[in-house]
């Protein structure tokens, strides 16, 4: 029996601080019509040409929101990752990172997204996600930014 390799994949929780309203945002993005119209982090594929998780992170966040490298204040990791299979039946390692961002303008990528909406951290609660893990991913997050 042949055993597939493991596919990497990211997630990133993009937050956001702003200093005239003294509050933490977080952004997130509805996938559009034929990608089931519910609501999630920054999420994607790990490249064969990303040299490491948090690359493929970079890139993902510039893809999925246009929002350019010089405007991350910090990307790192949530030390927190799972795995789980697709629907396919192959294995996929998922790490998640938090990247601090400085503005609120975004561009999202009509292919994978329809709306997008930043929203205070008092507010996320489980119900936002459709998958729990991107509710876990979002609370470490928000712990992290909010000491």
């Amino acid at each position: 029996m042949k055993i597939s390799p493991t596919k990497k994949k990211v997630q990133v929780v993009v937050v956001r601080y702003d200093k005239l309203m003294d509050q933490w945002f977080i952004l997130r993005l509805r996938t559009n019509k034929k990608r089931g119209r519910f609501w999630q982090n920054v999420t994607g594929s790990i490249e064969v040409f990303d040299k490491s998780f948090r690359q493929g992170a970079l890139r993902e966040l510039r893809e999925e929101t246009n929002i350019k490298n010089k405007a991350v204040l910090k990307c790192t990791s949530l030390k927190f990752e799972y795995k789980y299979f697709s629907k396919q039946g192959m294995p996929i390692l998922e790490k998640c990172f938090v990247a601090i961002v400085n503005g609120d303008k975004i561009k999202i990528d009509s292919k994978e997204h329809d709306l997008y909406e930043w929203k205070t951290i008092e507010k996320i609660k489980k119900a936002d996600y459709k998958h729990p893990l991107n509710f876990k991913a979002s609370k470490l997050a928000i712990g992290l930014v909010a000491l």
